[in-house]
């Protein structure tokens, strides 16, 4: 269907809901309790290219660090970004996350 018919289709509606919105612009719905501009500044991140650790996505967006981890596994897990372990000496291991 193209996005001229879908408009059409809306407008007919007697209720329109975000979702509609959303799906009608093309826009990616960041999942339940995600804010979708917070979602896009990380992928926009993420896009420049390289890997970051989830305490790097918190200081370079200005995040707390418990907040960019629930972005970016939410994101992991739709399959947006993957993460691999990171390795540091001794202790348990840091995750890296990558655009892939």
């Amino acid at each position: 269907m193209t996005r001229f018919r879908a408009f059409w289709n809306l407008k007919a509606k007697r209720e329109v809901s975000q979702a509609d919105l959303d799906r009608l612009l093309g826009r990616r719905p960041a999942p339940k309790g995600l804010d979708p501009l917070t979602m896009d500044r990380i992928l926009r991140l993420l896009g420049e290219g390289g890997s970051f650790t989830v305490e790097e996505v918190a200081e370079v967006l200005g995040l707390s660090r418990v907040t960019a981890w629930r972005y970016l596994e939410a994101l992991r897990r739709k399959g947006g970004v993957r993460a691999e372990p990171l390795y540091r000496g001794a202790g348990r291991p840091s995750r890296v996350y990558r655009l892939g």
